[in-house]
């Protein structure tokens, strides 16, 4: 006797072992590249541009490479709020990481 849903061959085994898989990524978030969570689909929903990239080469605002670091200053959050849906880049990263979960999980 299992643990119901994941009886033998019937890959409730695989689901639990992607969960775990996905658990540890959400340990470090900064681990988990930019351009998979802001999507070029996610970009378009959710602001002026159609890729991550776009977004960044049209801030105008030098971002070194700690992008982490560089996205804290006030000239970031101010281009985000006047260039996106949202009122901070915190609230973002939130909404994107949140879609990027969902899309893991199913």
């Amino acid at each position: 006797m299992g643990i119901d849903g994941l009886e033998k061959g019937d890959g409730g085994r695989n689901i639990l072992n992607s969960f775990f898989e996905l658990l540890e990524i959400l340990s470090n978030p900064k681990d988990i590249p930019l351009k998979e969570i802001f999507t070029n689909k996610f970009m378009e929903n959710h602001t002026k541009f159609k890729t991550f990239n776009d977004i960044l080469s049209n801030s105008n605002i030098d971002i070194d490479e700690d992008f982490y670091k560089s996205s804290e200053s006030m000239e970031w959050e101010e281009f985000i709020k006047e260039n996106t849906a949202f009122n901070s880049w915190d609230e973002m990263k939130k909404e994107a990481i949140g879609l990027w979960i969902k899309d893991k999980l199913l």
